[in-house]
């Protein structure tokens, strides 16, 4: 493992990919909790937070790749090219779902090829089938899932 300098290590914020167990020095007692060096890695790097991100930048990397080996397809250019150029990308906040997403962006919609639309559209069609089974069910009806 190389060494890296501040800049470098603020850049690859999350991937842990290439980090070892850090050890503590052969003259140095580890009975110790309190101290700079420790036996493993602190806990804050493998929280969930920490892991959706990694997630979610994984799925963009899929997403680019998809885009690359199909330049013919629809998914070479999501989240690349705005929809409307004579206007700026922007960020919205939808206070609804307290969520922040970009505007004026092409978006493929394919959730066979694109893992960051089909995660978009299998949460829509999520929402609509937990509406429509509640519907359902408060007008007296009965539901069977049958596979």
């Amino acid at each position: 493992m190389q060494n890296m300098d501040n800049s470098q290590v603020r850049e690859n914020k999350g991937d842990f990919s290439g980090c070892l167990p850090c050890k503590a020095p052969e003259n140095k007692s580890v009975s110790s909790s309190l101290g700079i060096i420790t036996r493993t890695p602190s806990a804050s790097m493998n929280t969930s937070v920490s892991s959706n991100r990694i997630l979610r930048s994984h799925d963009y990397i899929l997403q680019d790749r998809a885009g690359e080996l199909l330049p013919k397809e629809r998914v070479k250019d999501c989240l690349k090219k705005r929809i409307t150029t004579n206007k700026p990308i922007s960020v919205a906040y939808n206070p609804d779902r307290d969520k922040t997403q970009y505007s004026n962006l092409q978006r493929c919609g394919s959730i066979c090829m694109c893992k960051v639309c089909a995660k978009i559209v299998t949460e829509k069609r999520r929402s609509e089938l937990k509406q429509g089974t509640g519907t359902w069910k408060n007008t007296g009806g009965h539901l069977y899932f049958i596979s």
